[in-house]
């Protein structure tokens, strides 16, 4: 992490739903046009401002020039906007973002006007996006930043003390994370949620599923290269299984697990090959 900055995946995910945010036909609908307030400089001064003559071109290019991550980010953000839009519109009204980075829900969807909305990630990203998110308004009812440094206290801790209810329904995102966690780490992640999970609440998380890995073992380590050199290497890849797995030991049911061509048949876009390993399972509290 580098001090004063986001992670690079928190910053190129920002940039990406900035990029997309200006759609054209058979592109994925999302509109986040506070990606480009909130990405570093000089990546922000790349996002196409909407309007502007040559945008959409501009958008082309970097569409293309991301081998289609830009459309792929898109649609799994739109996905998972759906079950956030679905758990607030069945009454819950607590959203806890992990690994936040440069998320800007709590700025722009229009259901969390009644709802508390808690980021979660380290400090040093906290501290970036508070300072760039001063100032901008927001949809949800409240946002409170916790800063999460995992070497000395645990999620349970610093979410009791930002106000957490753990007996009220939340609904949860864990978006781009789990790929960057040891299995047992993510283990230890869903253990907490799910202590923090009163009955009905709902869980979107996203994974590289083993199934469909699209890099075979030998080449992995130089596809991965620049994110180990940034020092944000992919450490665990899991099955369908194994999350429905983890969902049921801890007292979640996954109800829906699906790919990018789900996706792109749901939002538009296309699904590029190379990621459609990455998937999103959505998961319910059982009662206990």
């Amino acid at each position: 992490m580098r001090e004063g900055l986001p992670s690079v995946t928190a910053a190129f995910v920002s940039f990406a739903r900035g990029v997309a945010s200006n759609p054209g036909l058979g592109q994925p609908a999302l509109r986040d046009d506070l990606a480009r307030r909130l990405v570093p400089f000089p990546l922000g001064l790349l996002v196409p401002r909407r309007g502007l003559v040559g945008a959409r071109a501009a958008q082309g290019l970097l569409r293309v020039a991301s081998l289609g991550l830009v459309d792929h980010l898109a649609m799994r953000s739109l996905a998972i906007d759906a079950a956030v839009d679905s758990a607030i519109a069945d009454g819950v009204r607590q959203l806890v973002i992990l690994g936040a980075g440069l998320d800007a829900r709590a700025h722009r969807l229009d259901s969390l006007q009644d709802t508390r909305v808690f980021e979660v990630d380290h400090p040093a990203s906290q501290a970036y996006k508070k300072r760039r998110a001063s100032g901008m308004p927001t949809k949800a009812r409240d946002v409170v930043y916790v800063a999460q440094d995992f070497t000395r206290e645990t999620l349970e801790s610093t979410l009791s003390r930002a106000g957490h209810n753990p007996s009220d329904r939340t609904v949860w995102i864990c978006e781009g994370v789990t790929m960057y966690l040891a299995p047992s780490d993510t283990r230890a992640l869903f253990e907490t949620v799910a202590a923090r999970s009163a009955p009905g609440s709902r869980l979107a998380v996203t994974y590289l599923a083993k199934e469909s890995y699209p890099v075979p073992k030998p080449l992995r380590a130089l596809v991965e290269l620049p994110l180990t050199l940034f020092g944000e290497p992919f450490c665990g890849a899991l099955s369908k299984a194994e999350i429905a797995e983890l969902a049921t030991r801890v007292g979640f049911r996954v109800a829906n697990d699906t790919s990018s061509r789900t996706w792109a048949a749901r939002h538009g876009g296309a699904s590029a090959g190379a990621f459609r390993s990455e998937r999103l399972a959505i998961a319910d509290r059982q009662e206990d």
